[in-house]
């Protein structure tokens, strides 16, 4: 009875031991960036003034004889998340350690944060009601300015969950030969309806009805 007692305390205490060490390392090969747009034309015509957009890279950029980098893919994340929802202790070292799917030792990993998420600009900088109104097509031409800015050209895959998901088949159908492979993931390519569409009615209502949001107006 005591070896059984002594071995599950040593499986206990190592399990955490080894998530931190995983953990560490997708740390380790994380840095953080930020584009500058000064001028952004959104699809409806307005355009956005100096437009901050934020994104997280892991790994490192590979080159072919052209000079072009041959090893990059794109992750984007979902609606009420940001490009740190993929570092999670309990996700990231399953994705990006050595051996992971996507490990960042052979992979140049690019997560931008979409316009209003995370660290890129957002209704709640200053502008609150006055943000121009902005869509998925806003959010690929966005991550492509992203990835010009980087001098990518090619993809080897894209990824989304969710609302990412969605930005994964409107990329696809953007820039058709910019990648791949694509994944989306909890998503169709069908216009949003039923339940889906409610839970986003309630949210935007919610926002526009908050005194603090009419006030800035």
């Amino acid at each position: 009875m005591v070896r059984y007692c002594l071995f599950i305390t040593l499986v206990l205490f190592y399990f955490p031991l080894e998530a931190e060490q995983m953990q560490a390392q997708a740390n380790e090969l994380q840095k953080s960036h930020f584009l500058k747009i000064e001028h952004f034309r959104l699809t409806s015509g307005k355009t956005l003034r100096n437009l901050k957009l934020h994104y997280l890279t892991l790994g490192k950029p590979k080159y072919n004889e052209r000079h072009e980098i041959t090893n990059a893919i794109m992750l984007f994340h979902a609606t009420i998340n940001d490009s740190s929802s993929f570092l999670q202790s309990s996700l990231a070292p399953f994705l990006f350690n050595k051996g992971a799917p996507f490990d960042a030792q052979k992979y140049y990993i690019i997560i931008p944060d979409g316009i209003g998420a995370g660290q890129s600009s957002k209704p709640s900088d200053g502008l609150y009601g006055q943000f121009p109104v902005y869509g998925y097509k806003d959010q690929i031409a966005a991550s492509k300015a992203v990835l010009d800015s980087l001098g990518v050209n090619h993809l080897k895959l894209v990824l989304g969950t969710s609302m990412g998901g969605m930005l994964t088949w409107l990329w696809g159908e953007t820039y058709p030969d910019s990648t791949d492979v694509l994944i989306p993931i909890v998503s169709t390519p069908l216009q949003v309806c039923g339940r889906n569409f409610i839970w986003r009615e309630m949210m935007l209502a919610a926002i526009r009805n908050d005194p603090l949001w009419l006030w800035k107006l």
